[in-house]
């Protein structure tokens, strides 16, 4: 991953936009059950993404050790029945609840083993893609996020990205100025034309 900083030197518009493009690559390349844009919604914001999505994400919740049981099925006595047994001086028969489904009690097991494998799925991403952001920054410039007892645990990666664009993210004249450059680099034959068109494209 490209540093956001160095020893010496703060985070700009440059090194943050050059991280925050692996970054989503990164997210994206960790699939998820609910979009094909794996896990980006980690990483930029939700207007965003939902623009990119076509619809909105939300994080998936912890399900729990156990599967939730399917209902049962309560059969209701019939009418028919309850005539029937009144007219032989029999107590009129009750509701008959019926046994669980096989298929039924399969499928609500697969279901949570999904939903399980999906929520693993996603903190396991979230916290990797917050190492990256925090190993890739000096602390003095996130600290103001960091918790005297949690330290940054509960500190999301979009919440570190946030406050670094906001505290950092705004483009100078320098940062126009080395863009500037790159772009009006000289174009090395026998390097492909296709080197060329990427280089300004970028700028």
């Amino acid at each position: 991953m490209p540093p956001i900083s160095t020893a010496t030197e703060a985070p700009t518009y440059t090194s943050l936009e050059a991280f925050q493009d692996k970054l989503d690559v990164n997210a994206m390349n960790i699939p998820s059950w609910s979009t094909k844009l794996g896990h980006l919604y980690l990483t930029i914001k939700s207007a965003d993404f939902t623009k990119a999505n076509g619809t909105a994400l939300i994080d998936p919740t912890d399900p729990g050790n156990v599967a939730t049981a399917p209902t049962p099925i309560v059969r209701i006595a019939t009418r028919s029945a309850i005539v029937a047994a009144t007219a032989e001086g029999a107590p009129a028969p009750g509701d008959i609840t019926l046994p669980i489904d096989p298929f039924a009690a399969q499928e609500a097991i697969r279901v949570h083993q999904q939903e399980q494998n999906e929520y693993i799925t996603f903190v396991t991403t979230r916290t990797v893609l917050q190492t990256m952001i925090i190993n890739s920054v000096h602390d003095q410039y996130i600290n103001a996020l960091r918790d005297p007892v949690t330290k940054y645990a509960l500190v999301t990666p979009l919440q570190l990205l946030d406050h670094l664009w906001t505290t950092y993210g705004e483009s100078d004249q320098g940062d126009l100025s080395a863009n500037e450059d790159r772009m009006k680099s000289p174009w090395p034959p026998p390097t492909p034309i296709e080197t060329l068109f990427k280089q300004m494209n970028e700028g």
